[in-house]
């Protein structure tokens, strides 16, 4: 009997859990005007020459301008004018009191793959030869507010009310405060080795020179170590702002 009741309730969890996946895996376009299109298919659509759009079901179209979010293969979109960017489509990468999203950004060095159909909301690519780099930014939101770009001031902004957070942007400010100096001590120092290096080799009189080697001022040495130093914080202070995220969100 003990069997049975077990069995019933392995197959009332695994049916329940295939109806939450499907509908959390399900496509959707929110339009702006309140509107909830449920969808078979989807596919953002970014013409050459024309006006990116969002086809839905193979038939139906909606300008990105009607759209506020949508929900494809690859995850949850959410439109939102940041700044003065215009309208953008920004990916949810997790959702709570502070929801992580983030956007990549394509530059093209030379010729190269290049993207076509607009740079706002993503279209093709044709082959033109080159170099492209990609540049992954990420923002957040909290509750239903605007986005914001993942930095200290936008962070502490919203998550400073929390004790344990408080301390974690504390260090971030230091590791900000440790970059600023050494960026500014770093030139400082570039500038005055390139005057010490110039007079370094400077030769008076006719030619010819007894001394052809170029000299380096160690000040210019030291001032490069200084600015690239800072790059190595990097990665330190975004983990950090993520775990404050995290902290915040539990």
């Amino acid at each position: 009997m003990n069997k049975i009741l077990l069995g019933l309730f392995t197959s009332l969890v695994i049916c329940f859990g295939t109806k939450a996946k499907t509908a959390n895996d399900s496509l959707y376009v929110g339009l702006k005007n309140g509107r909830i299109i449920k969808a078979k298919t989807l596919e953002l659509k970014s013409p050459l020459f024309s006006e990116s759009y969002l086809l839905v079901n193979e038939t139906e179209k909606y300008k990105i301008n009607t759209v506020k979010f949508y929900r494809d293969l690859e995850g949850y979109f959410l439109n939102d004018p940041l700044g003065s960017s215009g309208e953008r489509f920004y990916k949810r990468e997790f959702q709570g009191k502070i929801s992580l999203y983030s956007k990549t950004y394509y530059n093209q060095s030379g010729m190269g793959m290049g993207r076509f159909g607009g740079n706002t909301f993503g279209g093709g690519t044709m082959y033109t030869g080159g170099i492209i780099t990609s540049n992954k930014v990420e923002f957040i939101q909290k509750g239903k507010g605007n986005l914001e770009k993942l930095n200290y001031k936008n962070l502490y902004a919203v998550t400073s009310d929390n004790a344990e957070c408080a301390e974690l942007l504390r260090k971030i400010k230091n590791l900000n405060t440790f970059s600023a100096i050494s960026y500014g001590s770093g030139a400082a120092l570039i500038l005055s080795g390139a005057i010490h290096t110039a007079s370094l080799n400077k030769n008076s009189g006719p030619p010819p020179y007894p001394d052809t080697d170029i000299k380096f001022s160690p000040m210019l040495i030291a001032g490069l170590v200084a600015v690239i130093v800072p790059s190595f914080t990097i990665g330190s202070k975004k983990k950090k702002m993520l775990k404050v995220i995290s902290i915040y969100n539990q």
